[in-house]
């Protein structure tokens, strides 16, 4: 337990010396969109190979295909039940579709990746994977198909545009890396220790990003509303139960089971604010959303790992 507390407290140190450089303006917006496009592009990438090529055997990432499966049924529930939220939030029209977005996915990357990390080590990376692959799949196509009806536009749930936003380097890596685990093929020990070091920057870049974002944020545009609180439940207890009741039914391994709901429990992706904006949506309203699920995730982190030590005693 105190092994996780000074886990979450380095990532809170991190993630405040990218707030407090970029309130003095030594890191400036750009910097965080240098830094994002470094671990989207060039760390996480990397990581994602050398973590899997490294770490983990044919037979390990077979039976990690239970835990894809569990994952898929928790968010087909989530996603089912999101309509449901939306209404019982008193969402407008035309932000409905964007709100489901967020009630359903989570940051798993930029978020995500590094929390796993600092809290579990390099053996979460493949569930983390795991679960990044279930996000990135259902944000979309399912979630950007609300987010394209918000605006009036109505494109096919499956089209090869949505396809084509699958396919970003890190869903690109995670599948080279599957490829090779599965062909036996190992890297050479000069490639393997590049890549290595490459992802190495993925967590404090990640961390130093958020800071940043969160330096922008104003707080009195963060004043709690039905539907905010109704996101929260969705994002914090449904998502990251509907994991656990799953669990329940269909056992995985328990670090599998701890990281998913890490990932499940994260705050609302962040792409559906820029969906948005580019689908001409309601980008304003997405933003304020996504930067009060980012802001609440800092209390709720903790109390996770606590209510971890209740359900998977040691």
């Amino acid at each position: 337990m105190l092994a996780a507390v000074l886990s979450v407290l380095t990532i809170f140190l991190i993630i405040g010396v990218g707030f407090f450089l970029a309130r003095r303006e030594f890191f400036s917006p750009v910097a965080g969109e240098l830094f994002a496009r470094t671990v989207v592009n060039v760390s996480l990438p990397a990581m994602m190979v050398y973590e899997l090529t490294a770490g983990f055997t044919r037979g390990e990432l077979i039976q990690g295909g239970r835990g894809l499966l569990l994952q898929m049924l928790a968010y087909v529930g989530c996603a089912l039940l999101a309509p449901l939220a939306a209404w019982l939030g008193g969402v407008k029209p035309g932000r409905r579709g964007t709100f489901t977005a967020m009630f359903v996915a989570s940051n798993t990357i930029f978020i995500g990746m590094p929390v796993n990390l600092a809290l579990f080590g390099p053996a979460s990376v493949p569930f983390v994977l795991l679960a990044y692959a279930v996000n990135s799949t259902y944000f979309w196509t399912w979630g950007v198909h609300g987010i394209e009806a918000d605006a009036g536009r109505r494109l096919p749930l499956f089209s090869w545009d949505h396809l084509k936003r699958i396919l970003v380097p890190p869903f690109l890596a995670f599948l080279v890396g599957i490829t090779l685990v599965f062909a036996g093929i190992r890297l050479p020990v000069f490639l393997a220790s590049t890549l290595k070091q490459l992802g190495a920057m993925t967590t404090p870049l990640s961390l130093l990003f958020m800071g940043i974002t969160f330096s922008g944020i104003a707080l009195a545009e963060l004043r709690p509303t039905r539907d905010m609180i109704v996101l929260f439940l969705g994002r914090f207890l449904l998502a990251p139960g509907l994991v656990y009741g799953m669990y329940r039914l269909m056992p995985v391994p328990i670090l599998m089971v701890k990281v998913f709901m890490i990932q499940a429990a994260m705050p609302a992706i962040t792409q559906a604010a820029l969906m948005a904006k580019t689908c001409e949506a309601d980008y304003r309203y997405a933003t304020v959303m996504i930067s009060a699920t980012n802001l609440a995730s800092l209390a709720v982190l903790p109390l996770y790992m606590a209510l971890f030590s209740v359900l998977f005693p040691a």
